[in-house]
């Protein structure tokens, strides 16, 4: 007996908003501030980047950290310019399919092969040595399920990917993936340990709200 996974997006007609630096730079802040677990400190946003300077900064042990949306630039287009929700959404689709066909066919697919792989890579390299990284997704990318077996000790597609960036390149900086879990909370996940955190945050359901079900088959 397995289960089936629904799953309804609602998109806002602002949420093209939520991809401007100012608004999700402002969000990130506020949720690593509310974090005791992920970012267990205070944290200030560098609003004046002129000068190439990181997004925000640790007030206690003055860690950087630099912001990414992990998006390619086709995406971008169909968010910014089209603003056509629709298909922005199945894009995400066909990576979560092709992650699928990685797991099905694991030894004749790298997962360094795949686009969302190397959209990541792409942003992880765009920051400085010294800045550490924080993912945003604006959308479930993983199935992550509060108080799970699952979640907490099975690898999914952002395990996955973490892990053979430690086999490419010199990893010496913290990656947190921060994305909605369909369940109503926004998980902040520092990739390097898997720790997880989940808060509710209202501030973003303006902008969208994912609600997932799963059933018995």
């Amino acid at each position: 007996m397995g289960f089936v996974i629904r799953e309804k997006a609602i998109l806002s007609d602002e949420f093209y908003k939520i991809f401007q630096r100012s608004k999700y730079e402002e969000f990130l802040c506020d949720l690593m501030n509310l974090s005791t677990i992920v970012f267990p400190h205070s944290y200030q946003h560098i609003p004046n980047q002129s000068n190439g300077e990181c997004d925000f900064v640790d007030l206690v042990d003055h860690k950087k950290y630099d912001a990414k949306l992990p998006f390619d630039k086709k995406i971008g287009e169909i968010i910014g310019g089209q603003r056509d929700y629709f298909n922005w959404y199945k894009l995400f689709i066909t990576l979560e399919e092709e992650f699928g066909e990685f797991i099905e066919k694991r030894g004749t697919i790298q997962i360094k092969d795949l686009k969302i792989y190397q959209i990541i890579l792409d942003r992880i390299n765009s920051t400085k040595a010294d800045e550490n990284v924080i993912l945003f997704f604006p959308l479930p990318i993983v199935l992550d399920i509060q108080d799970s077996f699952t979640s907490c000790f099975m690898g999914d597609m952002l395990s996955s990917i973490f892990s053979e960036l430690k086999k490419q390149i010199n990893l010496g900086k913290e990656i947190v993936a921060v994305y909605p879990d369909g369940f109503g909370n926004i998980v902040l996940r520092r990739l390097n340990d898997n720790q997880r955190e989940y808060l509710k945050y209202e501030r973003l359901n303006k902008y969208f709200n994912y609600e997932k079900e799963l059933n018995r088959d």
